[in-house]
């Protein structure tokens, strides 16, 4: 299913719709599916996923500086139709605040502050993008939809998905942007989707999208450096780490699916006597 479109607002011919859901909401209803992103807490901690999610007896850390960055940039270069809801922490002039579209208001209790170290950061990375005619030729000029919400039953194991996603083109290409500490060259990038599951959210989104009627070939990650001169990368992902990350979706939806069932909430570890040492790269024979 993809949300009708009186839920979304067009923000130009060009640039298709944006969603008037905010990513808070989105993330905070636990009724309406999981994304990649609670796949991704329960394969951390089953039990913190089902604390948050299920039991409802713990709430979600909140924000860290990164995740307001990356939150911040994504409003500015792909929410503009919608009302912006991050602004400076200082005052330039007697109580009265700055937004990142410049308009002077007063401060809403609703907003999300950003340092002035913050705000500088995102406006930078913002600067580079502007100067890279490919990437915004993926993430603004080419025709096709903002931050759409896409959800599905996955028919295996019959838990609904979800996907909120950053840019999917006409042309069948989905675009997702990311804020990254350090370098972005192909050989750190290719570091940094291992590390943080990139290849998993490739193709949970890919997978999504199919199963809605929606299909994609191609999933293109334009990271950009948090590093001055906040260098950029325009990546897709190749086959193989898609089928990587697809054989690991399909193993966490059937241990997620079973938790539901059963109730029991715990890694496969948990409860038993393994011996452990150092890791073998460290280990002198």
């Amino acid at each position: 299913m993809i949300l009708p479109d009186e839920d979304f607002v067009d923000a130009s011919a060009s640039t298709g719709a944006v969603s008037c859901i905010s990513s808070e909401a989105y993330h905070a209803d636990y009724e309406s599916g999981d994304s990649h992103s609670s796949l991704e807490s329960f394969r951390e901690s089953p039990a913190n996923y089902a604390a948050i999610r299920v039991l409802r007896t713990q709430k979600p850390n909140p924000p860290t500086s990164a995740m307001k960055v990356g939150s911040a940039l994504h409003a500015l270069l792909l929410e503009y139709g919608k009302e912006c809801k991050f602004e400076m922490q200082q005052a330039f002039d007697r109580g009265i605040k700055n937004d990142l579209w410049y308009s002077s208001q007063k401060v809403a209790s609703d907003k999300t502050l950003l340092s002035k170290k913050e705000m500088k950061l995102v406006y930078n990375m913002w600067l580079a993008i502007l100067a890279e005619p490919e990437a915004m030729n993926l993430l603004v000029h080419q025709e096709g939809f903002n931050e759409q919400i896409v959800s599905a039953v996955d028919p295996l194991s019959g838990l609904l998905l979800k996907t909120k996603i950053d840019r999917r083109l006409k042309v069948r290409l989905v675009v997702d942007l990311k804020t990254v500490d350090g370098p972005v060259d192909p050989e750190s990038w290719s570091r940094t989707l291992f590390r943080w599951g990139y290849h998993r959210q490739a193709a949970f989104y890919l997978d999504v999208l199919e199963l809605a009627g929606q299909k994609a070939d191609i999933f293109v990650f334009v990271p950009v450096s948090k590093d001055p001169p906040h260098e950029l990368g325009i990546y897709p992902v190749d086959n193989e780490s898609i089928e990587l990350g697809r054989r690991e979706n399909r193993d966490l939806l059937e241990r997620l699916a079973e938790c539901r069932k059963t109730g029991v909430w715990k890694h496969e570890w948990q409860g038993k006597i393994i011996t452990v040492g150092v890791p073998r790269w460290n280990l002198k024979g």
